[in-house]
């Protein structure tokens, strides 16, 4: 879905054909959030390397903290 810029969600995520991305805390299907993928992305199902994307969905910042202190150091923001 475009907003206000004309631009789909997934162009303004930056995701790109052939990415592996973590995603945690959603209660709806991902794509659901963020429109159809590129061809070739994959959703893991752990935080483990190599992920070219960890995208985390948190309803306060207590509960972010805890999704991002077990992720490698490397994948970290």
């Amino acid at each position: 879905m475009a907003g206000y810029s004309g631009k789909a969600v997934v162009q303004k995520l930056g995701i790109k054909p052939g990415f592996c991305i973590f995603v945690d805390g959603l209660a709806t299907p991902y794509r659901d959030i963020v429109g159809e993928l590129p061809d070739g992305v994959a959703i893991a199902k752990a935080a483990k390397a190599p992920l070219d994307m960890v995208h985390l969905f948190a309803g306060e910042t207590k509960g972010l903290a805890c999704k991002i202190a077990p992720l490698p150091q490397g994948d970290r923001p």
